[in-house]
């Protein structure tokens, strides 16, 4: 069984999204931004990823670092992919709010306090996503 391992590898493969911010970033927010802008919405995307038509995937995931300490505060996050061939990056709100998110979608609601900052954390699987990905007909 084959093992794939993808890092994000440039810096307008991630994009924050809250209140009218978007924008690339060297970190990934997730979680309630504040009272004032909101959610924050991320895109992710990984370059070159060769998977054949119809392959099962059996594990997914995706591994973020937390970057400072954080109490027992309840993180809601929902995992969508991007239902496209050849998704590219969005370079605005506009493109970022018209991205074709797949039916199968995953919520992650992460609920540990992050005490040492630089913990990995992995989110649920994602298999669901990346099949209905690797399945497209095109």
């Amino acid at each position: 069984m084959a093992t794939i391992e993808v890092r994000i590898s440039d810096g307008l493969d991630d994009v924050n999204v809250w209140g009218i911010y978007f924008g690339d970033s060297e970190e990934v927010l997730l979680g309630h931004y504040s009272d004032f802008f909101g959610a924050t919405k991320n895109a992710l995307r990984f370059r070159n990823v060769q998977v054949p038509q119809g392959k099962t995937i059996t594990a997914a995931y995706i591994t973020l670092f937390e970057q400072y300490e954080r109490s027992g505060a309840v993180v809601r996050l929902k995992i969508v992919g991007n239902d496209v061939d050849d998704a590219v990056s969005p370079k605005n709100r506009t493109e970022f709010e018209a991205l074709v998110e797949t039916t199968q979608k995953v919520d992650w609601d992460y609920l540990e306090a992050v005490t040492e900052p630089f913990e990995e954390q992995d989110t649920p699987s994602i298999v669901d996503i990346v099949q209905e990905i690797v399945n497209r007909a095109s």
